[in-house]
């Protein structure tokens, strides 16, 4: 019986949770790789109060136009990642690069586009934003 080319862990470029590294920030690729070791684990993400959301997203300081919010969609549960694979890697600009990544969570695979930004001489990764009418 082959192997099941729906199922990410039968790609060579497969990596799996418990070999993921904490790289830093410096490069895009570090900056995935340190991003997904945060999730890999419970409680290697810090709470929002000590920082966590700033040290992995890049959340915009700039205020939404007046009468809209913004809606921002973080796109991770709280699944338990097993591993993942790089299927795509696209720098759109020096400032931005679009991995296109599979991730095996509680036997679930999950494909997903995870932009990278710059901020500085960092790498953050940037969340789903869109612009939403405030009700009154």
């Amino acid at each position: 019986m082959g192997s099941d080319p729906s199922d990410p862990s039968t790609h060579s470029n497969y990596r799996t949770a418990d070999s993921l590294q904490n790289c830093g920030f410096s490069t895009p690729d570090d900056a995935l790789e340190s991003f997904l070791w945060h999730f890999a684990e419970p409680g290697r993400m810090k709470p929002p109060t000590e920082g966590g959301l700033d040290l992995l997203w890049h959340i915009p300081d700039r205020p939404a136009p007046r009468g809209f919010h913004r809606r921002i969609d973080l796109g991770f549960g709280f699944a338990r990642l097993e591993g993942f694979r790089i299927r795509a890697r696209r720098e759109t600009s020096p400032e931005e690069v679009a991995f296109e990544i599979e991730r095996k969570e509680n036997d679930h695979n999950v494909v997903e586009i995870r932009r990278f930004v710059r901020v500085g001489n960092v790498w953050k990764c940037e969340p789903e934003m869109r612009l939403e009418p405030d009700t009154p």
